[in-house]
């Protein structure tokens, strides 16, 4: 059968492609779509030395809670992610489960710390992996049942118009029906040093797409 586009192959021309995109954190260097931001301290942004160790942001040693991101877009971002219908994926590893917090998910402020309001993220602030929502005002947090440690994992994040879950491995940990953000939102993931030691938070493959 023939086809007049490539797009026509596996889409009919009544249904318009949303949007996608994926990122492998290969190769040299980070691709340009990502904006690199010391939010606290000055850390390090490098492709890891290693067999599939994709990319590694490191927030510095010292005192006062570095925190050290990547998003999208810098201080023009774009927010092409619906609160109400997306998806992220990220499969990642922190370098220590102590003293080290990531927040990763999707958020509508590009270079900032704050998870906390209009966003929804998975993070390892407390015993097991969590889910983080916020709605602009207020936010609420739910823990899964997988504990927190140095190990890849693949962390999904679901967002729909009644609640947003979060699937660790493919499996269902929990979900938020309260505080769901109510903006679009854009990709970021950081990692917050809690003590005196350098932490790191890689990354290997990074998915988000509009439902």
């Amino acid at each position: 059968m023939a086809f007049p586009s490539v797009y026509e192959m596996t889409n009919p021309l009544t249904t318009v492609r949303k949007q996608h995109f994926w990122e492998y954190f290969s190769g040299a260097t980070l691709n340009s779509r990502w904006t690199q931001t010391n939010v606290t301290g000055t850390g390090t942004f490098a492709m890891s030395d290693e067999v599939n160790g994709g990319f590694k942001i490191t927030a510095p040693s010292g005192g006062g809670n570095p925190t050290i991101a990547i998003s999208f877009h810098g201080s023009s971002p774009v927010r092409q992610y619906a609160p109400d219908g997306s998806v992220y994926i990220v499969v990642a590893k922190a370098s220590s489960t102590t003293s080290a917090i990531f927040k990763m998910g999707l958020k509508n402020v590009g270079n900032s710390d704050n998870f906390n309001l209009d966003s929804a993220s998975v993070f390892n602030n407390h015993t097991n992996y969590s889910l983080r929502t916020g709605d602009g005002s207020n936010n609420t947090e739910a823990d899964g049942s997988v504990p927190k440690d140095a190990s890849w994992h693949i962390h999904k994040l679901v967002l729909g118009s009644s609640g947003v879950d979060l699937l660790i491995d493919g499996v269902q940990q929990v979900t938020n029906t309260t505080n769901l953000p109510d903006t679009d939102l854009l990709p970021q993931a950081q990692i917050v040093s809690t003590n005196s030691d350098a932490k790191s938070l890689s990354i290997r493959y990074m998915e988000c797409y509009n439902t």
